[in-house]
């Protein structure tokens, strides 16, 4: 089954004796599980209640590890350090660490795993020690047909991505190969609908709630306050969204994320991460299935 490094993402540790508080009146989710030992999925939002950055929280002893979009690691550091005051809070860098992620097999054992706690079926990470070799079989291409509800058959003009819970097609022509690892991963989370931080939601502009991000558990609507917990709040309670995010089927190239999807010329939505035949989409609420839906030449159509 896959098992992927991560490159994307890094990690930052945060220490002293007010490290728990001080992140759970930044963040959108408790960190109350984080303290039993369990890992936390959270964001941090502008004031304005936009997304900046997602994160993985776990304890590691007497500090937190956190996990970060690698590109953005120093930006997110710098911003963290702005709420810092007088808070006994140290913040830094940890490059001490790779990141894994795999399913459909056990966790590594010989660094930091955790189920991924978005979705039960999602699978787990590990922060795995760079010192440490990595577990064999890590980004070792997939071979088709491995799962019964994902086929990753593959030929050189074609890809087949399938409903999560469905049955397989049959392959398309020709021979099947195997993917990269990495690949096989991201179809698996796209499949699911789970967003990925750093490709699919837009810093100072996405909304959690139009990523179901309160359905994968990033969000806790009982805690105390935190950075723009007004706006989530009412976009909850108020049911104003526009747009929502969806797995979708692609019948051609794959386009790039920020690809608007048309429908006879008017927008029905943004394509946003994407792998050959599948992708996840912020698709408008009256868009209407029946039309053909065109993102720069490709075929967008619904998985349902």
């Amino acid at each position: 089954m896959p098992v992927c490094t991560l490159s994307d993402r890094a990690l930052i540790v945060v220490t002293g004796s007010e490290r728990v508080s001080f992140l759970n009146g930044l963040l959108t989710n408790s960190l109350a599980a984080v303290e039993r030992g369990e890992a936390v999925y959270a964001c941090l939002l502008t004031p304005q209640g936009k997304f900046l950055f997602d994160f993985f929280v776990r304890a590691d002893g007497d500090r937190l590890l956190l996990e970060v979009d690698a590109a953005r690691r120093a930006d997110c550091l710098r911003r963290l350090s702005l709420y810092k005051l007088r808070a006994d809070v140290s913040l830094a860098v940890d490059d001490g660490y790779r990141v894994l992620a795999g399913f459909g097999t056990p966790a590594p054992t010989g660094g930091i795993a955790f189920a991924d706690p978005r979705h039960s079926k999602l699978g787990w990470r590990a922060w795995w020690p760079v010192a440490t070799p990595l577990p064999a079989g890590v980004d070792a291409p997939f071979a088709p047909g491995a799962t019964p509800w994902l086929d990753l058959a593959l030929t050189a003009a074609n890809a087949v991505a399938v409903l999560a819970g469905g049955d397989a097609p049959n392959p398309i022509g020709g021979g099947a190969v195997s993917v990269p690892a990495a690949e096989a991963y991201h179809r698996h989370r796209i499949t699911l609908g789970v967003p990925d931080g750093g490709i699919d939601l837009e810093p100072e502009r996405s909304i959690l709630l139009e990523f179901n991000l309160d359905s994968l558990n990033a969000i806790d609507f009982q805690k105390g306050c935190y950075i723009g917990q007004e706006l989530t709040a009412r976009t909850k309670y108020r049911a104003v969204l526009k747009r929502k995010a969806q797995p979708v089927r692609l019948d051609g190239p794959v386009p790039p994320p920020g690809t608007p999807i048309l429908a006879n010329g008017k927008e029905a939505g943004e394509l946003r991460s994407a792998v050959p035949g599948l992708g996840l989409a912020l698709i408008r609420l009256d868009a209407d299935p029946a039309q053909d839906w065109m993102a720069d030449g490709t075929r967008v159509m619904r998985l349902a």
